[in-house]
């Protein structure tokens, strides 16, 4: 696409005129006399001001702001920009204590460590012990079934969120069913489903019967979040580039038979991305109502999430637009230098932003002190960018060298520059409803734990890439990364804590009839001592014939207790060589199939016996 300047003049012009002083005194003449210029003759070279600005009633600051720079006076071509040197070290900081070789699990603690874990279980155990009491439910309640929980369990039941994005479903029960087409062995192998359910019930990070924490819609994750954000800037030194971008977590809506009157209610979200590797180096949450949301981010929630990289060089790229251009000439101020779009009606913008463009390219730039206003029509959009970083003089460096660009080629810079600096925010759109809690039933406070759980797994992957490239070596993938992170979670709560000695598990496992299996020796136990007599090896219950008789009359009676030191260790469960273990792997229902075998094989005996007599 070939920028052009259709206001004519000449790029000397522009920059001789960029130079001029305004008299005090002829202030009100000058500005009487641009407005003809651009409204008469057509030109938008000329240094203009906007009259006009909205007025926001519940916002003070806001209206402040845009009175402040309403009396701006933009002038014609480019300023050159503020140069700030980058003075930072990129990359992890002196608080991570990890190597290359630390395991997937460690990362995340660096983020979400274990005392924040002991605290989520003590609130958690506090708020069942809280229910049981107070809530009338009947003898046959599930909820009776409740134990208190661990660090250890909590770390597996995070896991198996963690192992859940792995294979979608559209309900949570489905990892627990007994149809053949939902076959999860791995989850029914860490915990049963009444177990996740009664966890995910009883969920809880603080005290909720704390004065204070009522009224707070955030409240109840507010700790979570305060502990994770300390962690994602105490652990990395984001690079020079910066991107800021924000993002809607839905909750609840509201539907009426006026479209208008649709409310939805959720969380606003503003993220700083480190633009190399996609790191979130800060986050900022707030309550809202989409339906009263303004279209643009507040001032206050930028130079907040930026406080910690003030006068440190860093150059932040916008992705949404701010209430008033004010906040880049206080950005400027304070060593950051930014880009961004604005809205066309934004108040203190000049009247270049109402001029109308029919050629593809085509665009205008002013100035007021260090910050360009540059509009451009792109692809047939008209877009209105606000830069302290770009200049007509802006020099870009390719490998070692650099060259000036030409003046059509400003306008190119702005627009191509923000769009590859902001694609980055792309993998942080946390308006995606997480797979988790995508049924509406749960609270609106898990889902954005879990939103932001899902924030700490990324950070901790992207802390893994740095450390393991500064050694010159390849990464594990994303995912390959997050398998082993599930793995290690979920082996730290062993199946035997929620599952009784000899049960058979809560459900089949259907790829016993597919994959290939071997019979072998139970493994060596010592410690195992009978009353009567050692034995080396420590039986297993059958899981075909143990529990199980059949008479000629088809009366059931329970045989001798079953337990051999024979078992499938692909299976896990224990077997006779014979029969059981071909039916087990041959047959669906391998209890059925003893039971007829036991009986064909006592009528064999009898017509036996009667043959003989």
């Amino acid at each position: 696409m070939e920028f052009t300047d259709p206001g004519g003049g000449g790029c000397a012009q522009a920059d001789a005129r960029e130079h001029q002083v305004v008299d005090a005194g002829d202030e009100e003449s000058l500005v009487h006399r641009m407005l003809l210029e651009v409204f008469e003759d057509g030109s938008g070279d000329e240094a203009v001001v906007f009259e006009d600005f909205f007025e926001d009633p519940n916002s003070a600051d806001k209206v402040a702001r845009a009175t402040a720079c309403s009396e701006w006076i933009w002038r014609s071509g480019s300023c050159e920009p503020h140069t700030v040197d980058f003075s930072e070290n990129p990359g992890p900081t002196n608080h991570v204590t990890l190597t290359a070789t630390s395991s997937s699990l460690n990362f995340l603690k660096q983020f979400f460590s274990a005392d924040m874990l002991e605290s989520i279980a003590t609130e958690t155990n506090r708020y069942a012990e809280y229910i049981l009491k107070t809530a009338t439910c009947s003898s046959s309640s599930k909820l009776h079934m409740w134990k208190p929980t661990s660090i250890n369990e909590l770390w597996s039941f995070l896991g198996l969120i963690i192992g859940m994005k792995f294979v979608p479903v559209d309900n949570l029960s489905l990892y627990w069913s007994k149809d053949a087409l939902y076959n999860f062995p791995f989850f029914r192998s860490v915990m049963s489903g009444s177990r996740f359910f009664l966890l995910l019930k009883f969920l809880h990070i603080t005290n909720t019967m704390n004065p204070k924490n009522k009224g707070d819609v955030l409240s109840k994750v507010m700790p979570f979040l305060n502990h994770i954000l300390v962690n994602f800037q105490d652990s990395y030194t984001p690079r020079q580039n910066l991107a800021l971008g924000e993002s809607f977590i839905f909750w609840k809506a509201t539907q009426s038979s006026n479209n208008s009157e649709n409310k939805s209610y959720g969380i606003k979200v503003y993220e700083l991305i480190d633009t190399y590797n996609g790191y979130c180096c800060g986050f900022h949450v707030c309550y809202t109502k989409k339906s009263s949301m303004s279209p643009g981010i507040p001032s206050s929630v930028v130079m907040n999430l930026m406080r910690p990289y003030f006068n440190k060089g860093h150059r932040l790229y916008i992705g949404t637009y701010c209430d008033s251009p004010t906040l880049y000439q206080d950005l400027e101020e304070n060593g950051v230098l930014a880009c961004g779009p604005v809205e066309a009606k934004l108040s203190g913008l000049g009247l270049i932003s109402k001029i109308k463009f029919t050629k593809d390219g085509d665009f205008r730039v002013a100035h007021y002190n260090k910050i360009n206003h540059v509009k451009v029509l792109v692809q047939g959009k008209e877009m209105n960018f606000l830069t302290t970083i770009h200049a007509r003089s802006y020099v870009r460096s390719n490998l070692g060298s650099t060259s000036s660009l030409n003046s059509s080629s400003f306008p190119k810079n702005v627009v191509e520059d923000y769009n590859k600096y902001m694609n980055i925010l792309d993998q942080y759109d946390l308006t995606t409803e997480d797979n988790t809690f995508k049924n509406g039933r749960y609270k609106h406070w898990k889902k954005v734990f879990c939103q932001f759980f899902t924030l700490a797994l990324t950070n901790a992957y992207l802390l893994y890439c740095d450390l393991v490239m500064a050694k010159g070596e390849q990464p594990l993938s994303k995912r390959t990364f997050h398998e082993n992170l599930v793995k290690e979670m979920c082996t730290l709560c062993l199946p035997s804590q929620n599952r009784k000695r000899g049960s058979v598990p809560e459900v089949d496992d259907l790829s016993r009839l597919t994959e290939r299996h071997f019979l072998s020796k139970v493994p060596v136990n010592e410690e195992y001592q009978p009353q009567e007599k050692k034995r080396k090896y420590k039986p297993k219950p059958c899981a075909v014939c143990h529990g199980l008789a059949c008479t000629k009359d088809n009366a059931t009676k329970p045989y001798r207790r079953r337990e051999v030191i024979f078992e499938c260790r692909e299976c896990g469960v224990g077997l006779c060589p014979i029969p059981c273990f071909k039916l087990y792997h041959t047959e669906r229902n391998y209890k059925g199939a003893f039971l007829q075998l036991a009986q064909d094989n006592a009528a064999d005996e009898e017509h036996d016996a009667d043959h003989q007599n």
